[in-house]
């Protein structure tokens, strides 16, 4: 959640969030909401796709899985932010 609330407050492009605002007219926490649910949803076909991997033997893929796994807990840890003291 304070990634999301992070990216509003940067200077560059649209976010996800006002976007989704603004092409579903749709308020700040059902934008919210949307994004948890695309996360969770990819985070779904993600592991499908690792479980069923068959043409790519798995110890290839764990990298990336875990590099992915990694970044996702940084984010929710908000060590992305290097403003944060």
């Amino acid at each position: 959640m304070y990634l999301m609330q992070h990216e509003q407050q940067r200077e560059h492009g649209a976010s996800f969030i006002e976007c989704y605002m603004k092409e579903y007219r749709a308020s700040k926490q059902e934008a919210y909401a949307e994004a948890q649910r695309q996360i969770a949803n990819a985070w779904k076909d993600i592991n499908n796709d690792y479980l069923h991997a068959t043409q790519i033997p798995t110890f290839f893929l764990e990298p990336a899985l875990n590099l992915s796994r990694l970044v996702d807990i940084l984010q929710e840890d908000d060590f992305t932010d290097s403003q944060i003291p």
